[in-house]
């Protein structure tokens, strides 16, 4: 448990099954959003459309990312680089 309060990590963030199921459901959110924006715009209101656009864009750029190169929250947390902040191996369960 120290080890949490030092590095910030939880177990959660060295467990690859959990960031994956984590970042499906985030992207299945933005997927929702993405539909929600061409429902929108396809009955004209724009406002709304945008809006939901914005949402989903939001989502891309502080929890997904984009295409290439991307610094995002799921980014961070790959069980690599928690092995390397966290001094413990990927997915060994240390906490």
């Amino acid at each position: 448990m120290s080890g949490e309060r030092e590095t910030g990590l939880s177990r959660f963030d060295r467990d690859p099954d959990a960031v994956a199921w984590a970042r499906a459901k985030v992207v299945r959110l933005r997927d929702r959003y993405r539909g929600f924006e061409q429902s929108a715009s396809a009955a004209g209101k724009f406002e709304q459309s945008s809006m939901w656009r914005r949402l989903a864009n939001m989502i891309d750029m502080q929890m997904v990312g984009g295409k290439g190169c991307s610094i995002a929250a799921f980014d961070e947390r790959l069980p690599a680089m928690t092995a390397l902040l966290g001094g413990g191996a990927a997915g060994d369960g240390t906490e």
